[in-house]
């Protein structure tokens, strides 16, 4: 599990970013990742929330090596360093200085 400050950054543009400039594919919601998520952040399910937390969820299979696991990670890294600067324009997420 990977943590960093994704705070302003809706799960679908981090969703969207991670595919359109890294072609990492990845599922974006909050459902079915609920019982975990919440159980990671100690918040039960009841709990009276003004915005539902989301995720992002990566998976790997036997195919993934390291390498993938690095690649995600500097993905996320640069991806945090400018989620701020992230908009959605003409049906893409555009972030700049991601190349």
């Amino acid at each position: 599990i990977f943590a960093f400050n994704m705070q302003g950054l809706g799960a679908d543009a981090l969703a969207g970013v991670l595919g359109q400039k890294f072609e990492i594919q990845t599922r974006a919601g909050c459902d079915c990742a609920a019982p975990y998520g919440f159980d990671l952040l100690g918040l039960q399910p009841d709990t009276e929330m003004s915005r539902k937390p989301a995720w992002v969820r990566a998976s790997f299979s036997f195919i993934h090596d390291e390498s993938d696991v690095d690649f995600l990670a500097e993905a996320l890294r640069q991806i945090a360093q400018i989620r701020d600067k992230i908009t959605f324009v003409a049906g893409k997420y555009r972030c700049g200085s991601v190349n």
